[in-house]
């Protein structure tokens, strides 16, 4: 919105942002913003693309919200018509979180049909999706483990935290961490998450042997997270310490088959009750969980709904069906900003759901590309 937030937000000092090479703004104090390198990027003035919306919207009659106006012919290029009412607009928002649902299920049958295909010795078709019988339990948890662990990252640290998954694989996690006394596991796995991501020195990781396991990738750097403006429940080293505790406790049966076991066993009323509770990790005595109630929560809207959907055969429908009746999860900046920015406010509440909030989320990246 403004050119003097990119100092505010700690851009200017925060090296991840070195190479950006042009700052777009809609009120502009200067023809370049400086970067921590020193070097200097060029400011484009969006002002002139709010006129011309303006315009138009006092042309049409009820044209309502200036940005909205603009947008709204964006997303029409891309198959989402511009609602005329509240009704319509409920209706596109639900259709728009149904398509996200699907797309992220989607990409978990297509991610674990090419593992399977690249398993030696398997030249089978598995007409594009993943063959549930050639699926092996390390392979299901290591998935899921992954997802869960890119969820924790919100949008800065979701590339990170993917790339620290992958370099400390939930196998070698649990297999290690197996031979420790019980009191000690936790504290070894976080210690070997936190030395792999590079945000404390192995030496100092407070690991409970001595060095890291075999089996874990090399360090990160340190300078590949974004640590700037952080609350301190959302420090990346407390988010560690919460998959260190699903690593302690889902060490015997897996990762995926608890969750499943949970929504299966559950009443219809309680299945996301039951699916969060095996999410959440208590803290460490100062009062704030690892992983909390409202995390675990976006955790089974965001990745374990469309993970067992895609795993459920016949029984999937249920887990749709349960992603439709959820209530709203707690907002972000991003479906603020999206409903300011598509949503008449004469309308009233409109985004009262979790699927209502994924179909901002689905607008928003039909809009990026």
């Amino acid at each position: 919105m403004r050119q003097k937030d990119w100092h505010s937000h700690g851009h200017s000092q925060d090296p991840n942002y070195n190479g950006e090479v042009v700052h777009a703004a809609l009120e502009v104090d200067s023809p370049s913003t400086g970067l921590q390198s020193g070097r200097d990027t060029p400011v484009v003035s969006l002002a002139g693309l709010l006129a011309q919306s303006q315009r138009r919207s006092e042309e049409e009659p009820g044209g309502g919200f200036a940005v909205g106006m603009g947008l709204w012919e964006l997303l029409g290029r891309r198959g989402f018509s511009r609602p005329r009412t509240a009704a319509e607009a409920g209706d596109l928002l639900d259709s728009a979180g149904d398509q996200r649902f699907y797309f992220k299920s989607r990409r978990f049958q297509l991610f674990l049909a090419d593992q399977v295909t690249l398993e030696p010795g398997n030249t089978g078709d598995t007409g594009g999706g993943p063959d549930q019988t050639a699926l092996d339990q390390t392979l299901l948890d290591q998935t899921l483990y992954e997802a869960l662990m890119e969820g924790l990252g919100y949008k800065n640290n979701q590339q990170p935290f993917l790339k620290l998954a992958q370099r400390a694989p939930w196998r070698v996690l649990v297999q290690k961490s197996q031979g420790l006394p019980g009191r000690e596991r936790a504290a070894a796995v976080q210690g070997w998450l936190s030395a792999v991501s590079g945000l404390v020195a192995r030496q100092d990781s407070g690991a409970a042997v001595e060095g890291p396991p075999r089996g874990l990738g090399p360090a990160m750097s340190r300078r590949e997270w974004h640590l700037s403006r952080l609350r301190p429940v959302n420090h990346p080293l407390r988010r560690m310490a919460g998959a260190a505790g699903w690593a302690v406790r889902y060490a015997q049966n897996g990762l995926v088959g608890p969750l499943q076991r949970a929504a299966d066993g559950a009443s219809r009323s309680n299945t996301l009750k039951a699916l969060t509770d095996c999410l959440v990790v208590a803290g460490d005595g100062e009062g704030l969980a690892s992983i909390g109630k409202d995390r675990g929560r976006d955790l089974v809207v965001n990745v374990v709904l469309p993970f067992l959907y895609d795993l459920s055969g016949d029984g999937a429908e249920d887990y749709l069906d349960l992603y439709r009746r959820l209530g709203k999860s707690q907002e972000n900046e991003l479906t603020r900003e999206m409903t300011r920015l598509l949503l008449d406010p004469s309308w009233g509440r409109l985004v009262t759901s979790a699927r209502r909030q994924q179909g901002l989320i689905h607008l928003h990246r039909a809009l990026i590309g």
